[in-house]
């Protein structure tokens, strides 16, 4: 049943206890065991998540699987209604969701608003591509002989959502899954539980079918991989680290499970000398540093003609040095804290690193924990070094940009496709036919043209990489046909005697 008005959850960012969502309830048992979720902007305590134990991976698959059997048998244009009502409810709690994501994980307001919209959005386009889930027709010379292909749900899904967009994470996997006619349990990471839940509770409300969408918590890594290992899956979605995203690949392999990577990247974001610098200025806050660096499509590598370095070394060191770093409940706060004191203390011996390489950097290490509590971290720029050191090929996840000079086109090529990530590159220039060019050269899942950002939205495209960026797409039509099983169906209108012997009747 639809609602007919749209839910809304309590405005309970703070202290509050979430149990595991399964089967369309949010519970915990009496003897359930506890992890903290803390705030990266100054250590306070924001709720208490469930730590999953084998039994609640088991009850999450066999309600997805339960819920599968219903799910099949309802049609496209009310599962459409029903994933329309879900965007809605995502919306009109789009302010509670922000909260508990801005508290939870540090992203700034403003930032986390725009996440949550995006979320809906997901939602909303997965509703109506359901309809467009065709398949296509083959046929002979002769008319009575042909062959089509079908689109059948994979089964049960896991998705392993990352922290630092846990709502576009739920639209990629979820919202597709469930589109494709799929069910999903979700294992969001420990520094983004509590809002994954509240999301969870939101759209479970909406009228979507109790068991479709399931979210299992848990700090420890055993709760992944029971989630992964369970023979009741089907497949697997897993957004994360590159180390983790190889252990996952290679148990799917094992088992002989569909999988999709969405692992790091390094993305380089190039200015040629025909390039319009002040629109490129213009995007590289939100190209480099939004949500703090925490992107696997941040344009943490900036390669810039020559011509134009002197202005853009001056233009980021400016930058750096004026962008707001502080609350991230204060909309005029372009920066919040990093996610949590490991990753604050990775990002920051990453930059000592690379000084001690060589490389300069802009403030000096030492100015940028310059807060007296909390994860927060200033941005930085490094320049000097080479296309292939270490600084200059790993991803940081952080606000650090790498500044790299070239000469001409081919060079830019060479440096841009010289790490082993390729995601997402961006180039600027005047010129069509370069850009066409950069655009069939660039090594990268998805490449900007004269931009950073999208301006199509991202859930209406493919979304991912190759190498070491991952495997498969997530997002449009494609996105959603990852979740499905590839059927060939052949046809044939003769009587068994009209081809293969004499006709049993005259």
């Amino acid at each position: 049943m639809i609602p007919t008005t749209a839910p809304r959850l309590h405005d309970e960012v703070s202290t509050r206890r979430w149990g595991i969502h399964i089967g369309g309830d949010t519970r915990a048992d009496d003897n359930a065991a506890w992890f903290r979720s803390t705030s990266p902007a100054d250590g306070r305590t924001l709720a208490w998540c469930v730590e999953a134990i084998e039994v609640d991976i088991d009850r999450a698959v066999w309600s997805a699987r339960m819920a599968l059997r219903t799910w099949a048998k309802v049609p496209a244009h009310v599962k459409t209604r029903i994933l329309l009502a879900v965007a809605d409810a995502i919306a009109d709690n789009q302010e509670v969701l922000a909260r508990h994501l801005s508290e939870e994980t540090g992203k700034p307001i403003t930032q986390a608003r725009g996440e949550a919209a995006m979320c809906a959005e997901g939602w909303r386009y997965a509703a109506t591509a359901i309809q467009h889930l065709d398949g296509r027709a083959v046929t002979n010379a002769d008319p009575t002989e042909w062959a089509l292909t079908v689109r059948e749900p994979v089964g049960v899904v896991a998705a392993i959502a990352p922290y630092n967009i846990p709502l576009m994470a739920m639209a990629a996997k979820a919202a597709c899954a469930i589109a494709a006619g799929c069910a999903v349990i979700v294992k969001p990471s420990p520094l983004s539980s509590a809002v994954t839940v509240a999301a969870a509770e939101a759209i479970t409300m909406a009228g979507l079918p109790a068991g479709l969408l399931n979210v299992v918590t848990g700090a420890q890594p055993d709760v992944g991989r029971w989630l992964v290992e369970h023979e009741g899956v089907d497949m697997v979605s897993f957004t994360g680290s590159e180390s983790v995203g190889a252990l996952v690949a290679q148990s799917c392999v094992a088992r002989r499970k569909r999988y999709t990577l969405e692992l790091g990247g390094k993305s380089a974001n190039i200015l040629l000398d025909d390039g319009d610098v002040e629109s490129f200025e213009a995007q590289l806050f939100s190209a480099a540093f939004g949500n703090a660096g925490q992107l696997c499509t941040a344009g943490s590598r900036v390669l810039v003609h020559q011509k134009h370095f002197d202005r853009v070394l001056a233009f980021l060191r400016k930058l750096v040095g004026s962008v707001s770093v502080g609350d991230p409940a204060d909309p005029a706060v372009q920066l919040g804290p990093l996610v949590s004191e490991a990753q604050h203390r990775r990002v920051h011996e990453f930059v000592e690193k690379a000084a001690d390489a060589g490389w300069n950097v802009y403030p000096a290490p030492s100015a940028l924990c310059d807060a007296e509590s909390g994860c927060f971290f200033r941005p930085a720029v490094l320049w000097g070094g080479g296309s292939r050191d270490t600084a200059a090929q790993e991803e940081t996840f952080g606000p650090v940009v790498v500044l790299l000079p070239f000469s001409d086109d081919d060079e830019a090529i060479e440096i841009a496709n010289s790490t082993r990530y390729s995601l997402k590159a961006a180039v600027w220039t005047g010129d069509v036919t370069r850009a066409a060019a950069f655009a069939r050269r660039l090594r990268a899942g998805s490449v900007m043209v004269n931009c950073y950002g999208q301006p199509i939205p991202q859930t209406r495209m493919p979304f991912g990489g190759v190498g070491s960026s991952g495997v498969g797409r997530e997002f449009g039509i494609e996105g959603i046909a990852e979740f499905t099983e590839l059927k060939s169906v052949f046809v044939s209108g003769h009587r068994v005697g009209d081809r293969h012997g004499p006709a049993r009747h005259a």
